[in-house]
């Protein structure tokens, strides 16, 4: 029978993860006996599915439209986020994580059904493709064909553009009073009251009750005190602005810090997963190495036992010519 790439490659990577090796041998096999070496090495070149891959291959073959959705909703996101669409952001964010729920859950229904065990580690990484899918086209055709091999990773440059986190038109801070105006309230603040000239008085005045003094020095007092009280309010408010304009530069330093520490984390969780990734493939090269020694040895096993079996039939057949040979020497000869 013919076989051609394109169909070895849909028959291996949406069949079950455990029949891979001895269908992909079983088909390179066939190709080598039809005569095309070159087709037989590109399927032996095919490699065995790491749990994840094949689980979102799975779910890719079994639910085509939940993948369909997928596409649809990367591109209103790209679009919204192009636009800096605020509320439209919010509402595509809620059918994201509904969408990825729902492939959560027929990740594990499929897991269920294969009876392959999903770990924490196989679950993230399941997870993370198709958040992946969602904003590179690129990762999104590869999950969308079913026939992944690992799981794809974010790029270096991988996500939506930031949203300005202030005002597009930030306001400019009140202009404070002109330095001329300040200096005549700082001098009104500090000029002490002007001290009246003795008065003569009449002889009358010097004997009018006692009670008249302590009122005009209560006047006297309070007219001076009322340009200390505007002086000591302006340097309050001074004060005040100064600690607005320090906390505000130094929120815009902790969220930048901020932004640097979870750009810093998102490289760090996409090298962590590349490393799961190498390992697991490294397993899995590993365990394909072990079956072929195991069928290799199992072959010589054979071998070894067909050769001893031809050799005693060799043995048998040879004893049974040479007593042919035996009986047809007597009858050749002349009777006595």
């Amino acid at each position: 029978m013919r076989v051609d790439l394109e169909t070895v490659v849909a028959q291996l990577y949406g069949s079950a993860r455990d029949e891979f090796i001895p269908r992909r041998d079983d088909l390179a096999k066939q190709a080598r006996s039809a005569g095309d070496r070159d087709l037989a090495a590109q399927i032996t070149a095919l490699r065995k599915p790491t749990v994840a891959a094949w689980l979102i291959n799975q779910v890719s073959l079994e639910y085509p439209d939940d993948i369909g959705r997928l596409a649809e909703l990367g591109e209103q996101l790209r679009r919204a986020h192009q636009e800096l669409a605020g509320g439209r952001l919010r509402e595509l964010s809620r059918q994201r994580n509904e969408l990825l729920r729902v492939l959560d859950d027929r990740t594990l229904r499929v897991a269920r059904r294969a009876k392959a065990a999903v770990t924490d580690q196989v679950a993230e990484q399941t997870r993370e493709a198709f958040t992946v899918a969602l904003s590179d086209a690129e990762a999104l055709a590869t999950v969308r064909a079913g026939r992944l091999a690992t799981v794809p990773t974010a790029p270096a440059d991988a996500g939506w553009p930031d949203l300005p986190t202030g005002p597009a038109n930030p306001k400019k801070p009140a202009k404070r009073g002109s330095a001329g105006q300040h200096d005549q309230s700082d001098e009104r603040g500090r000029t002490e009251p002007k001290q009246r000239p003795p008065v003569a008085r009449p002889p009358a005045a010097r004997h009018q009750p006692e009670r008249i003094k302590p009122e005009r020095a209560k006047a006297e007092h309070t007219k001076s005190e009322r340009p200390k009280a505007g002086h000591i309010e302006a340097e309050r408010a001074k004060a005040e602005r100064a600690k607005a304009e320090r906390t505000k530069v130094e929120r815009t330093k902790a969220e930048h810090e901020a932004e640097l520490a979870e750009a810093t984390r998102a490289e760090a969780e996409r090298d962590l997963t590349a490393a799961r990734q190498t390992a697991e493939q490294a397993e899995v090269e590993l365990a394909e190495a072990r079956e072929r020694v195991e069928r290799a040895r199992a072959e010589q096993r054979a071998a070894k036992l067909a050769a001893s079996a031809a050799a005693q039939a060799f043995a048998s057949a040879d004893r049974n010519a040479a007593a042919a040979r035996r009986a047809v020497a007597a009858l050749d000869k002349p009777p006595r």
